[in-house]
């Protein structure tokens, strides 16, 4: 099967990211709104439970919280977001193992940060149990590329964006 599928997508930021007091942080701002435009098709041949997915997603207005200050701030240029995602099953009597590998890219890692690629993997076993309850048994292992993960701000539940320490790059 082909699908192809898009949204176009034009939200006001939240009152939150626009004005915000506490005890120590304030902020009043008057962002503009969020403009998202996302593009992606599959390929899917079920025969071979085989699935192919490529997108790409235009943002502008995107809001982002600064690293140095943890104060929201509005990027007034678009970013954009490339992925590919391919997806395969096995299925041998009982034993099932699917797999996933994600690439992902975007044009500007200073605001949007992402792990160049994922992988994760599903191992497992279906039976029946006193023949009437369906019960399985397995495993996941997941495996992201080294990248530059936003940090967490308790103060304002946020993330921020960091670069001072490399997360991934490990099971």
């Amino acid at each position: 099967t082909l699908q192809a599928r898009g949204f176009m997508r034009n939200s006001r930021p939240s009152y939150m990211l626009d004005h915000y007091f506490s005890n120590h942080f304030k902020w009043s701002n008057d962002f503009d709104r969020i403009q998202k435009i996302h593009i992606d098709g599959l390929v899917n041949y079920s025969r071979t439970n085989t699935s192919i997915r490529a997108g790409i997603e235009y943002i502008n207005n995107y809001i982002y919280f600064t690293s140095d200050d943890f104060l929201p701030k509005q990027y007034d240029k678009q970013i954009s977001v490339f992925s590919l995602e391919a997806r395969q099953g096995l299925t041998a009597g009982l034993l099932t193992w699917n797999n996933a590998i994600l690439v992902q890219t975007s044009t500007d890692d200073d605001v949007l940060t992402l792990p160049k690629f994922s992988i994760e993997t599903d191992l497992s076993i279906r039976f029946k149990v006193a023949k009437t309850l369906s019960a399985q048994l397995g495993v996941t292992g997941y495996y992201n590329a080294k990248y530059y993960a936003p940090t967490y701000q308790p103060a304002t539940q946020q993330f921020a964006m960091q670069k001072e320490i490399k997360c991934g790059g490990y099971p």
